[in-house]
């Protein structure tokens, strides 16, 4: 919707700012959309109001807990863009936040799996299902890295092409992309960490480490930026991140003795990695432009990744998807 409404704003004519309001609107029909979905898959929710002391307390904390995360996510989000705003030019702002945005989406396989496969999780883990919530943890990490770090590697193999999509003089934040890319790579493998920890009532434990993200973040934001620019402010970045991923898996191998890790884990890492020698050797010899090699790029990915196989479970997984899905088509046909 927002991407709709800017696209006629500025096709009728109205001026950049109008924007901002194509955005506003775009969050309020969310918003309104969202209120009467929920009011309609949750009837019974609707005038439910809860009487049990014991009950609103655990509610209020586990909403202040949240919210708290929430905050602190977008604060540290927005942290080494506002730090660079005061220690450097608005010109250096305006190229870092280009590879900002596009170092982010490299996390998008993972926000897409968060949103199919969270519920289920945490239905496991309160059913006393851990063996398959353990085997459901590792298959979805390891296909949010099927999908997600090629995207990672096209950007650092291509940094220059991928930035000059905003306009010239934008490809000075190549080496910016790359770093927040790798960043993006340390949570992309992972996994739904932070989902974990909030759905199965650890929101506390993913709170501190949330907190703990952002002082780090401002202080190398402090000591990096001066020294170093947009750079600088990609490094503390990428390590905020990488460092706050790490410390939540921690967190969840000691609660709940899960991982992402097994044999399986590491092939799109090495598909990716064959794949990129194989380009970089194309670029030292001068073979085509980068329109060529791109596509030769996830070429050679797809086909790695195919010789390399997958486990018994995403077998199993993909099985069972492709069996509600028919019963789901089968009650929508009889419908």
């Amino acid at each position: 919707m927002n991407f709709v409404l800017v696209v006629m704003f500025l096709y009728m004519g109205f001026s950049v700012p109008s924007t901002v309001v194509a955005h506003c609107l775009a969050v309020l029909g969310a918003a309104v959309s969202g209120v009467l979905l929920f009011r309609t898959v949750f009837p019974r929710l609707k005038n439910k109001i809860i009487t049990d002391w014991k009950d609103n307390r655990v509610f209020f904390s586990f909403s202040v807990s949240i919210a708290s995360i929430g905050t602190l996510t977008l604060l540290m989000n927005w942290t080494d863009t506002i730090m660079l705003g005061y220690f450097r030019s608005s010109a250096e702002v305006g190229v870092y936040s280009a590879a900002a945005r596009t170092g982010n989406l490299v996390s998008y396989s993972l926000t897409g799996f968060n949103a199919l496969f969270v519920p289920t999780m945490a239905g496991l883990f309160f059913a006393g299902e851990m063996l398959k919530l353990h085997q459901l943890y590792r298959v979805v990490t390891r296909w949010t890295l099927i999908i997600g770090s090629p995207v990672c590697f096209a950007f650092i193999l291509f940094p220059d092409n991928t930035l000059k999509l905003f306009g010239n003089g934008f490809e000075e934040g190549k080496y910016a992309l790359i770093f927040l890319c790798l960043g993006q790579l340390v949570n992309l493998g992972t996994g739904s960490v932070g989902y974990l920890l909030t759905m199965t009532g650890k929101e506390k434990a993913a709170l501190q480490t949330q907190g703990i993200a952002v002082v780090l973040n401002v202080i190398l934001n402090f000591i990096l930026i001066p020294r170093w620019g947009i750079n600088g402010a990609a490094v503390a970045t990428s390590l905020s991140i990488a460092g706050l991923n790490l410390l939540r898996l921690t967190q969840v191998y000691h609660f709940y003795y899960l991982h992402p890790v097994n044999r399986y884990y590491f092939m799109p890492y090495l598909a990716v990695g064959i794949s990129s020698f194989l380009i970089i050797y194309f670029i030292s010899i001068g073979m085509g432009e980068w329109y060529f090699q791109l596509p030769s790029f996830i070429i050679i990915y797809s086909i790695v990744l195919a010789i390399l196989g997958g486990s018994e479970e995403e077998r199993l997984m993909l099985k069972g998807a492709r069996n509600k899905l028919a019963v789901k088509f089968r009650s929508i046909r009889n419908w």
